[in-house]
């Protein structure tokens, strides 16, 4: 379905109805308590506290959300809070609705956190329609791609679909050497794969923030369709994009150090090369991230300029960062600010000269921080040798920037990757 769930519209409607809801439930309960808003109001409290020490606890919730993210938590919680308040004093009809403000409170916390993040941009991304080429099954891929070039049967593996478009496939890449636990991957192909899948081609690594799958490429910021686009420029050949789980789960923040690193630049580049015709070169190779994965992309390429010759940051970061500059030495390196600084993008770029590399550094003008932060590593790659490419459009931290960023970030790594 394309209804459109980004729009003030649709929070305004499922707001507007919770409220509506939570008044009647109000009006019922209205006068068989004393102090009726207050205990409604501390009976919320108390329950969205509870379910967020409960999530922080387990590590489901990173502790570094918007703030203003607790307030929207309180919505579920209204309706069973009133209810709670007014005793048994509220009658059978006034409970009912108090049980369909939390279904519907939670709606309402879910489309506004959406409107912030821009996750589902439709109603049928979120009933689980998270992409527009076709989706191929990896023994297909896997089976078309060692295919012998002379089996005329080997083609007929792949479904039909139209010929102008490219093929997703989710693999598992397996972790040979770093031992890191990834997430499938995601992997488009392009459209002159189906016709001659030996044929050597480019691939662009992509590194999704936190909280993060891999299909938010395809089904939030849509990168198969622009993909497709940058295809039909080249008679339907484009680079092999490689989404990759950086993580090892939806609220993991690795910052792509350790085994994650590892993994990245060393697992999925053998496992990529040997199934897909991809030339060992560095010159065949680029890295790409939104967020995280932007702080990521550069200091991968940084770090890696024997692997990468080119990246793309989106609203990244200008330093790893967990949760503050002395956690997340502790967290991620042990207490060594000198294992911190060899992974600073910052320190690598006023410390080395790159004059080998390029990168993109992309920034929505509403995003604050992140914007500051990006356009400072801009600078310094720049004059560190780098040859750099500036963007700004318009939007925050959300896929909706990362949409209109990757219909300029994928044409540069494309015509980069083909000189």
């Amino acid at each position: 379905m394309t209804i459109s769930l980004v729009g003030w519209a649709s929070v305004a409607v499922v707001v507007g109805l919770l409220a509506v809801v939570v008044a009647a439930l109000a009006i019922r309960a209205r006068g068989r308590s004393r102090f009726l808003a207050v205990r409604t109001l501390l009976w919320s409290l108390v329950a969205t506290a509870g379910v967020a020490l409960v999530l922080h606890a387990t590590g489901l919730v990173p502790l570094d959300i918007p703030r203003w993210f607790y307030a929207v938590a309180v919505l579920p919680f209204i309706g069973p809070a009133l209810a709670v308040a007014a005793g048994r004093s509220l009658r059978a009809p006034g409970r009912v609705l108090a049980v369909a403000c939390l279904p519907l409170g939670l709606l309402a916390s879910v489309v506004v956190v959406n409107q912030h993040y821009r996750y589902w941009p439709t109603v049928g991304a979120l009933l689980g329609r998270d992409h527009s080429d076709p989706m191929l099954d990896a023994t297909t891929v896997l089976r078309l791609a060692g295919a012998d070039p002379t089996d005329a049967t080997a083609a007929t593996a792949a479904p039909a679909g139209p010929a102008s478009q490219g093929r997703l496939v989710d693999i598992s890449i397996p972790a040979a050497s770093s031992g890191f636990h990834a997430r499938t991957a995601r992997v488009w192909l392009p459209p002159g794969f189906l016709t001659d899948p030996d044929r050597p081609r480019p691939v662009v690594e992509l590194l999704g923030g936190t909280p993060s799958w891999t299909s938010d490429w395809t089904r939030a910021a849509a990168i198969d369709t622009t993909a497709d686009h940058v295809a039909a420029a080249h008679d339907g050949e484009a680079p092999i994009l490689v989404m990759v789980d950086p993580n090892g789960s939806a609220f993991g923040d690795t910052e792509c150090v350790g085994a994650s690193e590892h993994y990245i630049t060393e697992d999925v580049p053998a496992f990529i090369e040997s199934h897909f015709a991809v030339p060992a070169t560095r010159t065949s190779w680029a890295i790409a991230g939104y967020s995280e994965g932007g702080t990521c992309a550069v200091t991968l390429a940084l770090r890696h300029p024997d692997r990468y010759s080119a990246f793309a940051d989106m609203a990244g970061d200008a330093h790893p960062d967990v949760g503050g500059h002395s956690h997340t030495v502790r967290a991620l390196f042990g207490g060594s600010e000198s294992a911190y600084a060899a992974h600073d993008p910052d320190t690598l770029l006023t410390t080395q000269r790159f004059s080998d590399l390029a990168g993109w550094f992309g920034v929505g003008r509403a995003d604050g921080s992140p914007r500051r932060a990006t356009i400072r590593l801009a600078n310094e790659a720049q004059a560190a040798g780098v040859e750099v490419q500036q963007y700004a459009c318009a939007g925050g931290h959300d896929f909706g920037f990362v949409g209109h960023a990757l219909s300029a970030a994928l044409p540069w790594l494309d015509d980069h990757l083909r000189a």
